[in-house]
């Protein structure tokens, strides 16, 4: 499924912050709720201006404010091979 979505990298006091819950996050993304949403699942991002498609893996998903309206996830970016792994390449 395809959803519209904000993701930014995590620095500073906000990655240590992030961190002492799941060490490998080093993203965030934004997307707006929706239920069913698992760090079974990956976050595919695909940048159009840098022809450019990255992963990452879901290591939690935090339902902002409890309201229902947005989930920040707490990503950790695939590397290559991880990738290769992951697509059965």
């Amino acid at each position: 499924m395809t959803v519209w979505a904000s993701i930014w990298p995590l620095k500073g006091r906000e990655l240590l912050q992030a961190q002492q819950v799941v060490s490998e996050v080093t993203h965030g993304v934004t997307i707006r709720f929706r239920r069913g949403v698992t760090t079974a699942q990956r976050v595919k991002y695909v940048d159009h201006r840098a022809d450019a498609t990255r992963y990452f893996k879901i290591r939690s998903a935090l339902n902002r404010k409890e309201k229902n309206q947005w989930l920040d996830l707490m990503c950790e970016e695939l590397v290559d091979e991880t990738v290769k792994n992951l697509l059965g390449g």
